[in-house]
């Protein structure tokens, strides 16, 4: 069962955590870190082909998320201006 208080007490984050955080599914979430857009680890085998498992450092997810947050919202004001 998942306990929103042992998880923000975790220096890392899940990939159904960051799904939900991010409002997409966790195919598009799996993606989005295969493709090195969100940063991660990879823990176990993680070779060509692998089932390693993902694990997201959440200093660097919560600091990615604040420069693509900047980076949309420059964009809009340059369509808005």
């Amino acid at each position: 069962m998942h306990d929103p208080a042992r998880t923000r007490s975790r220096s890392y984050l899940t990939v159904p955590e960051i799904a939900a955080e991010l409002g997409v599914g966790t195919t598009s979430t799996y993606k989005l870190l295969r493709e090195k857009k969100i940063p991660s680890l990879r823990i176990g085998n993680a070779g060509k082909g692998s089932r390693g498992r993902f694990v997201i450092p959440r200093r660097l997810f919560e600091e990615w998320l604040k420069r693509q947050t900047e980076k949309a919202l420059n964009e809009s004001e340059g369509i808005l201006a």
